[in-house]
């Protein structure tokens, strides 16, 4: 019988391998569900959750969330085109040109809109947390009521002036924000700041001081639409062709000290950067260094497969979401083929099959609550774990999904004396990957339980023989206890503090114990069993000698 299984087992492993190996890096594009009916201008993660926000009608009102199976609405939405999304004191924060859950700018706690005060008296384009304020651009002159010319900031209960005084803001609309070290820095179309300050479509401003600074001659013309920090340099991207007096295509970075161009920059509009680990991403409607959106790692740009296409394709934000790239504009398709793919899309690859490494192919005496451990997956954002009494997995005995670690402990107990078949999955924003090869043990815990004669007292015992290859017997005594909810657990750890073995893990039972514990599939060393009963704790030192 145990033949049989291995050669199933064996069977699943190599049609599990050549699965994973097909799909290992196999990245491509792919639809967000149906998608929106109408252009996205901006995507952020909250509450674990994708939020899409633009100008559409479906799947909700001008802004919608995806939980990776189905979109849902917010309230009753937006009635105005959103334009930017920040969480902010644990909140979401939509901007853009609305009034029916505030005047250009709401918060969602999850359930509810609230309104910003007083809001805005015209469009918000732009929102970022900064020296524990929210920050907002736009086209706006008052906020709160009070003048506040295309820049204003939120403190939680009012807003305030960028500085303060009559002499504050810009003279002309802000589309971009993103801190830049102490300071945060602003993008847009203006041309001066504060009282007349020269400052050509870009500055930064600290709030500190209350100062804006120049960056060099700035940009020459036309729109700033996105900004990006990268360690100590400022990224800029827009509709320029200008930079610090020189030629500079769309796309430029300022070191602190000059300006200098992003390779030979792009063949039309950036529109928006998103920084993923060291790599800047890069969205707009340019066709050069990738098909709107590419990755830059400050020396080369990579695109990500053939990119997004259909109609006057762009991209206007993106996010990564459990390990995807979620890119949002207008466009209709993306990727190879190309799919369909409505203002929407996801790229990335399914995550490979695990690893099982613990308990061991096969092995007897294991726990009725065991330690189920396997490899890690580098996209994952979470794993599947199912258990059942049968290679077929029909019927399966248990499925835990949404698990953030390669571990799981069993709860509540398998049934004692039994084979039990396990396998592994890892998940992303894309969906499951492939099960990892099946492996199976053997339950095999025995307590023998004297309930003839109680003991008085609480006793860990030296387990005998110590030291022990491979077999040990580990014996405690269990007085009577009142506490109904009390439980045994009884664990081995390995000298670093990790469990290597749940022996017990069972409502509290007065008596002698006597159980037999067998370190076959552990190297020699020191280990520690501890219990667990009740109000009682105890720790022995125990030697596996091989």
């Amino acid at each position: 019988m145990k033949q049989q299984i291995r050669n199933f087992v064996m069977l699943s492993a190599l049609c599990t391998l050549i699965f994973s190996w097909a799909n290992l890096n196999a990245q491509s594009w792919n639809a967000i569900g149906s998608g929106t009916n109408g252009t996205v201008y901006a995507v952020a993660v909250f509450g674990g959750q994708i939020v899409a926000a633009g100008s559409f009608t479906t799947p909700a009102t001008n802004i919608a969330r995806w939980n990776g199976t189905s979109w849902s609405p917010l309230a009753s939405g937006l009635n105005g085109p959103v334009y930017a999304l920040t969480v902010f004191n644990n909140q979401l924060i939509a901007a853009g040109s609305f009034n029916n859950a505030g005047n250009n700018i709401a918060a969602w706690n999850g359930t509810s809109w609230s309104a910003l005060g007083l809001g805005t008296n015209d469009t918000v384009f732009a929102a970022v947390v900064y020296s524990n304020s929210l920050r907002i651009g736009g086209k706006f002159t008052t906020a709160g009521g009070i003048i506040c010319n295309r820049l204003a900031g939120w403190n939680g209960t009012s807003w305030f002036q960028m500085p303060n005084g009559a002499n504050n803001g810009a003279n002309n609309t802000v589309y971009a924000l993103t801190v830049f070290g102490a300071d945060i820095a602003i993008g847009g179309i203006f041309t001066t700041v504060g009282n007349g300050q020269s400052a050509n479509r870009v500055v930064r401003y600290n709030s500190g001081s209350g100062v804006y600074t120049s960056l060099g001659a700035g940009v020459g013309n036309n729109e700033v639409y996105a900004l990006a920090t990268v360690g100590s340099t400022l990224y800029v991207g827009g509709s320029f062709t200008l930079v610090g007096g020189v030629n500079v295509i769309r796309l430029a970075r300022w070191n602190g000290t000059n300006w200098n161009g992003v390779g030979g920059g792009a063949n039309n509009t950036v529109k928006t950067f998103f920084l993923n680990g060291s790599n800047l991403l890069i969205g707009g409607s340019f066709t050069n260094i990738g098909n709107c959106i590419t990755s830059y790692n400050g020396t080369t740009f990579t695109t990500l497969g053939p990119g997004i296409s259909g109609g006057a394709a762009t991209v206007n934000s993106i996010a990564i979401w459990l390990n995807i790239v979620i890119a949002g504009g207008s466009f209709s398709t993306a990727g190879v083929s190309p799919v369909p793919a409505a203002n929407i899309a996801g790229y990335g690859s399914l995550p490979i099959a695990p690893t099982l490494i613990s308990p061991l192919d096969g092995a007897t005496g294991v726990s009725v609550t065991p330690v189920l451990d396997w490899t890690d997956v580098s996209n994952a954002s979470g794993y599947t774990v199912q258990l059942a009494l049968n290679a077929n997995f029909s019927p399966i005995l248990r499925n835990v999904s949404g698990l953030a670690t390669s571990t799981y402990t069993v709860s509540p107990a398998l049934a004692n004396l039994t084979t039990h078949f396990w396998r592994a999955s890892a998940t992303n924003g894309l969906g499951t990957g492939p099960f990892s090869t099946i492996r199976f043990f053997t339950t095999g815990m025995i307590g023998i339980i004297n309930t003839q004669e109680i003991p008085l007292q609480f006793s860990l015992y030296q387990n005998y023989p110590n030291p022990f290859n491979p077999t040990t017997k580990i014996k405690f005594d269990l007085p009577d206890n009142n506490d109904n909810s009390a439980v045994i657990k009884l664990v081995i750890y390995d000298v670093t503090g990790k469990v290597t073995r749940e022996l017990l893990n069972t409502a509290y039972v007065s008596g002698k114990w006597e159980l037999d514990f067998d370190a076959s599939n552990l190297p020699s060393g020191a280990y520690f069993c501890k219990i667990e009963a009740g109000k009682f704790t105890a720790v022995n030192k125990m030697l596996v000698v091989k």
